[in-house]
């Protein structure tokens, strides 16, 4: 009892310590935007009991069962606040990273557990800035991950039982919130189990795994159906797939984005920001490679070569154990397996849904990241056990440790400078000020401006319809939103960059609206403000 009594008190204790790190490098990563807010609006409606999210729209990632229960929790504690754009991503890196230490440290001695273990946290609780501004900004499918890696874990005994009971629920809620979770959880466990049945040469020891992959999607279906029935969010398609040209680019830029997000190079967005000395630090990720290439020759040769595992040492003829080289090999088979098929998945899903070629869809790969630093920190704990007492497992150890220490002072070089100011506490206070409480703008602001004020300003969220005027922008929304409610401003970033700015701009305000009574600038925004307020047009139906 005092054992995991003092095994849960040293978890709470790294979980808080990771969790404001993470934090902290989140606020200097990047401002905070429209997606981060909407996942707090929508865990605020649950936080208030609407548990279903009934009558929210949502796109396939609704993120019901998987982010937004965390989000919840913290608006109940604490309430409505910007803050919560970083913090619970902080909070959610921090578990994923120390789930994922204990995977990397699994059947493992103490000592190469612990520079497995290491390795996951130096990849992914110590992140390079680039991975930081993906990896920290919720929701990005991290939770997905969380859940999958969950999943295999408790499928890799092979056995039915609550564990397999468990994985079905965890990829069940991962398939309802996230429709990517197949490619990063259902699938891998589901060719896994496969590969499991044709290294037995029976079918027995993968049923666990398949019938997991199985039970999980139609699971999912059934809930899914049934919240249909009951009364809840409606689910919307606005997913568009890229050109098959675009693909085969895609699955080159993948390597690319993958090193930029281990910190090897740099994206546009984070270039200049770190020196080049400290850059060539991340050049220890490179290891990753290894360890996936060293995996997937290992996987083949165990499938080929059939399941012969290692008889026990015979003890009364002195001979020595081996605690790194179990007899049972199948759950390290399994578990590696599984997270090499998720970055596969990971892969897949970017080539599949990346329209162009933009670092904004990074996003997509950094479930493979994750699965990646997992199995890294796998494959050096192998190596750590077969490296021979003495000076040479020291030399690994005094090497593991010296990397760390070096990714350590990277991200305090990162936390060096202020965090990134954001103007949307100001621009809701001035709103506040001037009783400015219902409006309107894009996406991006409409969100951000809401949750910055703590609900007391509400700002919708609105596009340009077909004749030029403004309607509902139906993604994270609720139709209650517009319906009986009046407008009388209008906010609108004075440098809209990119193509999600392009359907909303004053031009269309004024041909919704007329000309506005006056026009404020606050630190980068301009507010139109209508001296009566009017109703919007309704939105076009759904599909």
């Amino acid at each position: 009892m005092r054992t995991w009594a003092a095994i849960a008190l040293l978890a709470l204790v790294a979980l808080t310590g990771l969790t404001a790190l993470l934090y902290d490098l989140s606020r200097h990563a990047f401002p905070g935007n429209g997606d981060g807010a909407s996942i707090v609006l929508e865990a605020s409606s649950m936080a208030h009991g609407n548990l279903a999210l009934r009558g929210w729209v949502t796109p396939l990632d609704s993120y019901w069962l998987s982010d937004a229960p965390f989000y919840a929790a913290f608006v109940a504690v604490q309430g409505m606040g910007f803050n919560l754009v970083h913090l619970v991503p902080a909070f959610i890196g921090a578990v994923v990273v120390l789930v994922g230490a204990c995977l990397a440290a699994l059947d493992r001695r103490p000592g190469p557990a612990a520079l497995g273990a290491l390795s996951v946290v130096a990849i992914v609780g110590l992140p390079s800035l680039n991975l930081a501004r993906i990896f920290l900004q919720g929701p990005g499918h991290v939770v997905t991950a969380l859940w999958c890696l969950l999943a295999f874990a408790c499928l890799r005994s092979g056995r039915l039982g609550w564990r397999w009971v468990a994985a079905i629920a965890l990829l069940a809620a991962a398939t309802i919130s996230d429709l990517l979770a197949v490619a990063f959880g259902v699938v891998p466990v589901f060719l896994v189990g496969m590969l499991v049945m044709a290294r037995a040469r029976s079918v027995r020891p993968g049923m666990a795994p398949v019938s997991a992959a199985v039970a999980g999607s139609v699971l999912a279906l059934v809930i899914r159906l049934a919240a249909d029935v009951a009364g809840t969010y409606q689910v919307i398609n606005p997913t568009e797939k890229a050109a098959y040209g675009q693909m085969g680019r895609n699955l080159v830029h993948a390597f690319q984005y993958g090193a930029n997000l281990l910190g090897i190079g740099s994206s546009p967005l984070v270039r200049g920001v770190t020196p080049t000395a400290l850059e060539l630090v991340h050049l220890a990720g490179l290891v990753m490679m290894v360890a996936v290439l060293a995996v997937a020759v290992s996987l083949l040769r165990q499938v080929a070569v059939g399941d012969r595992p290692e008889p026990p040492p015979d003890r009364r003829a002195g001979a020595p154990s081996r605690p790194d080289a179990p007899a049972d090999t199948a759950p390290a088979f399994f578990l590696d397996g599984a997270l090499l098929f998720g970055m596969a998945g990971s892969v897949c899903v970017f080539s599949y849904l990346s329209t162009f070629s933009s670092t904004s869809f990074e996003r997509y790969l950094t479930a493979g990241v994750i699965f990646g630093a997992v199995l890294t920190g796998r494959y050096l704990a192998v190596v750590a056990g077969h490296v021979p007492p003495g000076w040479w497992r020291r030399s690994l150890a005094v090497t593991v440790g010296g990397v760390f220490l070096a990714y350590a002072a990277v991200t305090g070089y990162y936390l060096h400078p202020r965090p990134i100011a954001v103007a949307y506490g100001s621009v809701s206070r001035f709103l506040e000020a001037h009783h400015l409480k219902e409006g309107l703008a894009d996406y991006w602001t409409a969100q951000t401006l809401t949750v910055a004020s703590g609900g007391r300003v509400l700002v919708r969220p609105v596009i340009a319809g077909g004749d030029g005027r403004l309607v509902p922008h139906q993604q994270y929304s609720e139709p209650s939103w517009y319906r009986g409610h009046r407008f009388n401003f209008f906010v609108i970033a004075e440098r809209q960059r990119g193509p999600f700015f392009k359907k909303t701009s004053a031009s269309a305000a004024g041909s919704t609206f007329g000309a506005p009574a006056h026009t404020y600038t606050v630190d980068g925004y301009e507010v139109l403000v209508w001296r009566t307020p009017r109703a919007l047009p309704p939105a076009p139906a759904t599909a």
